[in-house]
């Protein structure tokens, strides 16, 4: 039997390309075998999950999981199945008790989610007032093991919905008001890939 030389990518190419493709050129002492090239990591397809979560599809306000009644407590497992999922949630309109300050112009509530995770993706949450125009001002978080909470910049997330996100896990609040001192509201949980790769699980959970 005739021993089959495996050449290494790193000088395999040429050697392959003149030994085994052009008749011309001159053949090695015993034969060569090429490795086939690696595929260029910046075109590799992302890995799907074999299995996806319940909630699909939610990709949107529009298509939120949402509750069969409100769900002002809470807990969501879920998984970032491709590098362009995105799962979003809804509670229904909840009466929150927590941090409600009555100002001048309103009431000022910090709704707050809590992230469990391993992964960096982006979390958001999203509140809106029931009754009148919804004013996020500022935004809250804090990080796993941290001792206390951290203020952030308010951001939007890419519906133009105002919120507040972080990534990885921890814990993300918004402070905002709802006007005519109403202290119900009915939030959103953006949840996207951010850094994190597919196949990224993650939990949610939440108390108004």
């Amino acid at each position: 039997m005739v021993n089959v030389a495996l050449v290494a990518l790193a000088g395999c190419r040429d050697d392959c390309q003149i030994h085994l493709c052009d008749p011309q050129k001159p053949r090695p002492t015993e034969p060569v075998e090429c490795v086939s090239p690696q595929a260029d990591p910046d075109q590799v397809v992302p890995d799907t999950c074999s299995t996806t979560d319940s909630y699909e599809p939610n990709g949107d306000m529009i298509t939120a999981a949402a509750p069969d009644q409100r769900e002002c407590a809470g807990s969501r497992d879920a998984v970032i199945g491709t590098r362009d999922d995105v799962d979003v949630f809804r509670t229904g309109a909840c009466a929150v008790g927590v941090d409600v300050i009555v100002t001048s112009i309103g009431t000022s509530l910090r709704p707050k989610l809590t992230v469990s995770t391993t992964r960096p993706i982006r979390t958001c949450i999203i509140p809106t007032c029931v009754e009148g125009a919804t004013n996020v001002y500022s935004c809250f978080e804090q990080g796993p093991g941290e001792p206390s909470e951290v203020e952030t910049l308010t951001t939007r997330t890419a519906t133009d919905f105002r919120g507040c996100c972080r990534m990885g896990a921890g814990t993300i609040a918004a402070a905002m008001d709802c006007p005519l001192s109403s202290e119900t509201i009915d939030t959103f949980f953006w949840v996207e890939a951010g850094d994190a790769p597919a196949c990224s699980e993650y939990s949610l959970s939440w108390s108004f």
